[in-house]
């Protein structure tokens, strides 16, 4: 896999969220500033992308306040519109709510209690395969135009996955479960595993991101996988991190997000599989408050990203790297 060419626009503007916005979630705090708030401002400067596109944070602006766009502002930039579009959906065709007509799953809400470590694997913080009907483990939910439901349609593992769809482009549209699991940690590795499907259907006509790991409050430093027609970022804040590389389509794809934190050291990096596919050069990557949660499912889409349909599945956070099952 061919590693990335590094873009910096001006000006680090870092996450944010519009607390007056609404949206569905089960703790409006933890969703709103927590949610993803990283990425929201994150690069909503309205400046360009190494490749001449708009940059999309700048039209985020506002929005992006609750949008977790973590650093996908660029990420959000609609340079690759000329990607052929296709159906969008996997099923009939979406209404702007992102629900596909033959999804019969029912959205829920998460329980208010959810188990404070990984029971199940003493090499991790965090871990869920969707098992349980409540989203007992997570914290809230962040939905703009989407849904996130439990699914037995399409599983990796077990019994079901995790459904995250979202609408009509026009609007920054999102739609995905978080949970804080780090305690506001600013030294040391973090590691996000989850596996990712992306239906051949689903056409990226701009950009979405997926994975997310963030702080929880002001300013929202945080980082988030960003995919495009024909690549893959790493977006954080106005800085895309590139690769040459496309994401797999109509497979589960083994996704590891991992940051060394360090205020001049750190890095950023992307597997797929278990192979390396972005890796930022050496960087601040520590935020002020220190990261406390991972958002997954679609962290966001461009104003430009039609409708969306993914799966996720056996999702594992920790301190060190668990790999691919």
């Amino acid at each position: 896999m061919a590693l990335i060419g590094l873009t910096v626009t001006a000006g680090c503007v870092r996450f944010g969220y519009d607390p007056d916005r609404a949206r569905s979630e089960a703790k409006p705090d933890a969703s709103r500033d927590d949610a993803g708030m990283v990425g929201g401002d994150a690069g909503k400067d309205g400046a360009a992308d190494g490749d001449g596109a708009i940059d999309h944070d700048a039209t985020l602006g506002q929005m992006d306040a609750n949008v977790p766009d973590a650093g996908g502002s660029d990420a959000m930039t609609s340079d690759d519109t000329g990607s052929p579009n296709e159906a969008g959906m996997d099923d009939a065709g979406p209404t702007d709510s992102g629900q596909d007509g033959d999804d019969d799953d029912e959205e829920k809400e998460p329980d208010a209690g959810r188990s404070p470590t990984c029971l199940e694997r003493d090499d991790a913080l965090f871990c869920d395969g969707f098992e349980d009907a409540d989203f007992a483990k997570w914290d809230y939910t962040a939905i703009e135009n989407g849904t996130v439901t439990r699914s037995t349609d399409r599983v990796r593992t077990g019994e079901a996955s995790l459904r995250a769809t979202t609408g009509a482009s026009g609007q920054t549209n999102y739609a995905r479960y978080g949970a804080r699991v780090f305690d506001h940690q600013k030294s040391g590795d973090i590691w996000l595993r989850y596996y990712y499907f992306v239906p051949s259907s689903t056409t990226v006509t701009t950009m979405f991101s997926s994975g997310l790991v963030g702080e929880i409050e002001p300013p929202y430093f945080g980082f988030s996988l960003a995919i495009r027609p024909d690549r893959t970022d790493i977006a954080v804040a106005d800085t895309m991190y590139r690769s040459s590389t496309p994401f797999p389509r109509g497979q589960w794809t083994c996704v590891e997000l991992h940051v060394k934190i360090d205020a001049s050291s750190g890095y950023f990096e992307a597997y797929f599989d278990e192979e390396l596919a972005i890796k930022s050069p050496n960087t601040d990557t520590l935020p002020d408050m220190g990261y406390t949660n991972v958002d997954l499912g679609i962290h966001y889409t461009d104003p430009g990203q039609g409708p969306v349909v993914v799966f996720v599945d056996d999702v594992v956070a920790g301190n060190h790297r668990v790999g691919c099952d």
